[in-house]
């Protein structure tokens, strides 16, 4: 039987509300070119927290000089309405706002990556999604041998 923090998920993971980021923006450039991992992926619903990183669930995805991104979220199958495990492409395209230090992304995948405004802080991109009873906390860890700037 699923619990009410294992329903939340797909929600959470799988669905993007329709969220719009609009900013003034820069082109995409080398000063966030690189390859981020999931080092945090939590979801908390009500005094529950789930460590997402733990059950299985990863994320990776590379932001290219041009704008393009490329990589993968991996849900776990007891954290999906199918029950299978998935993996959901991040192909698609980033904007850089160096003003406000910022990234946002367009994509087909339809997760919480592209309806968050990503805070670039260090070598990070730090995140969160609140839904209707649950909230997703995210950060993504520049891969060790690429440097910024």
């Amino acid at each position: 039987m699923r619990n009410r923090l294992t329903t939340s998920l797909p929600l959470a993971l799988a669905f993007g509300l329709a969220v719009g980021a609009c900013s003034d923006s820069t082109s995409p450039n080398d000063d966030v070119r690189g390859t981020y991992d999931a080092v945090v992926l939590r979801l908390t619903s009500g005094v529950e927290t789930t460590d997402l990183l733990a059950a299985g669930a990863a994320l990776s995805i590379e932001l290219k000089t041009d704008g393009t991104t490329t990589g993968a979220l991996v849900i776990p199958a007891e954290y999906t309405e199918s029950g299978d495990e998935e993996t959901v492409s991040l192909a698609g395209t980033y904007t850089y706002d160096q003003a406000e230090g910022t990234v946002t992304f367009d994509m087909a995948g339809d997760t919480f990556v592209r309806d968050i405004t990503w805070e670039v802080v260090d070598n990070q991109l730090q995140g969160a999604f609140t839904g209707v009873d649950f909230m997703l906390t995210a950060v993504l860890q520049l891969a060790p041998g690429i440097s910024q700037g």
